[in-house]
């Protein structure tokens, strides 16, 4: 998980030259007899073959699932992210990457009216954004109205504490 460039290169190339020399030694009838050399060089290319695999499929599904750096985030359909905006610019994101839930959950507990609201939105957004399965198109309605409600019923800018 934590190979450099180069580090992912020699492993490559050392998973191509084991799987050469394995195939040499079939080919000239040396497949019966393995020497720990020829063990070691299949096992490397093994290894090389299951990181390769593991390393993409963990980078396709962070193009996917939006975890990644800020700038490859899968994108927010746009009543989420204008809830999202409006729960940051009211103050209710604690810290940079807060789930929704997280911070829907603040903003109920300074203004409780949204209670009903973000009861039903939660379920829906998760749903939505993290199921196995798109919601249906109903359904997906009902959770932007309710996105769109909640963020009509947030203050358009944090609240300034008086001293």
């Amino acid at each position: 998980v934590n190979y450099s460039l180069g580090m992912q290169a020699q492993a490559v190339s050392g998973g191509w030259s084991a799987a050469r020399k394995a195939g040499r030694m079939f080919r000239f009838g040396g497949g019966a007899e393995w020497t720990p050399g020829a063990r070691h060089a299949a096992a490397a290319a093994g290894l090389a073959a299951a990181a390769l695999f593991l390393l993409r499929s963990a980078l396709r599904r962070r193009r996917t699932m939006g975890d990644g750096a800020p700038g490859r985030r899968a994108r927010l359909p746009a009543p989420y992210a204008r809830l999202a905006a409006r729960l940051e610019r009211a103050g209710f994101r604690p810290s940079p990457g807060a789930p929704m839930e997280e911070m829907v959950g603040a903003a109920v507990a300074s203004r409780p009216e949204l209670a009903e609201n973000a009861a039903r939105f939660l379920p829906l957004y998760h749903r939505d954004r993290f199921g196995p399965v798109p919601l249906a198109p109903p359904l997906r309605e009902e959770a932007f109205r309710r996105a769109e409600s909640l963020r009509r019923g947030l203050p358009t800018r944090a609240a300034r504490v008086v001293e």
